[in-house]
């Protein structure tokens, strides 16, 4: 997650002293990028609507078992808030040779 949201251009502080342990993140210019979710559910579904802030293209993959899980509720979700999504993988993340999934703001 943390890479993702990195990725993205926030920036994310390791908080780890005496009194607190965590992360402190600061949101920046969301540019474009690959974001490789691997196998967690909770980046390919919590990132993508953070990613249609962006001003470039965001590819979404991830290791071959997540490229089969279904995204379909997702992308007509964003597609519903007015996001542009080439979505040439089907319902799924794209493939590396596929084209990429882009999210921009829409409306």
């Amino acid at each position: 997650m943390a890479d993702a949201l990195r990725t993205l251009g926030v920036t994310i502080h390791d908080i780890d002293n005496n009194i607190d342990s965590g992360w402190r993140v600061e949101p920046g210019h969301f540019g474009g990028g690959v974001i490789d979710t691997g196998l967690a559910g909770t980046v390919m579904r919590f990132v993508p609507p953070i990613a249609a802030l962006a001003e470039g293209a965001i590819t979404f993959d991830g290791d071959d078992y997540a490229r089969e899980r279904p995204m379909w509720a997702l992308i007509d979700g964003l597609r519903q808030a007015g996001v542009v999504i080439d979505d040439s993988g089907r319902g799924r993340l794209p493939s590396p040779s596929a084209a990429p999934a882009r999210y921009r703001a829409g409306r």
